[in-house]
């Protein structure tokens, strides 16, 4: 994993690097269930919300049909991942295939990603614009997609 506490921007001044509003996003690379290795840092240009959550949150299991809405009305705008804490890729996996979920799945074996952003509570979600800096933290969970749809043309548009 790659943690980074502070990133030199073009301007050659020190960014912020924090999981809160208005620093840069922390980079993290994590397995996907597709076995793909992502990084935050490759998806620099596009706008990225991350959710953290486990098979066994409802309130994750509740709005995750959200975000799959999300992806197919805004799949082109906006990337969306998935950050399983702690839970093998075959489960994950086979729960994204069994609700035809095509966003992606990533990996957080250990936590460590979770403990970065400091995530305390599942589902928690991350709203970072294109240039990596974090503009929204959604702590629960959405109750319709009507509130995330609204949430990503935010980010879009910031």
């Amino acid at each position: 994993m790659l943690v980074m506490s502070t990133v030199m921007s073009s301007s050659c001044c020190a960014v912020k690097v924090s999981a809160e509003v208005g620093a840069q996003a922390p980079d993290f690379s994590l397995l996907t269930t597709s076995g793909d290795t992502l990084a935050l840092s490759d998806l620099r240009g596009q706008p990225v919300v991350l959710t953290f959550w486990t098979t066994g949150c409802g309130w994750c299991l509740y709005q995750m049909p959200f975000f799959q809405a999300a992806h197919e009305q805004m799949g082109q705008e906006v990337v969306i991942v998935a950050i399983d804490i702690g839970e093998s890729g075959s489960l994950v996996q086979q729960f994204a295939e069994y609700y035809g979920y095509t966003f992606t799945f990533a990996l957080d074996y250990d936590g460590s990603v979770m403990s970065v952003y400091n995530v305390r509570g599942t589902p928690t979600n991350f709203f970072i614009d294109a240039s990596g800096v974090i503009r929204e933290i959604k702590i629960g969970a959405y109750l319709d997609e009507y509130g995330l749809i609204e949430a990503l043309e935010d980010l879009v548009d910031s």
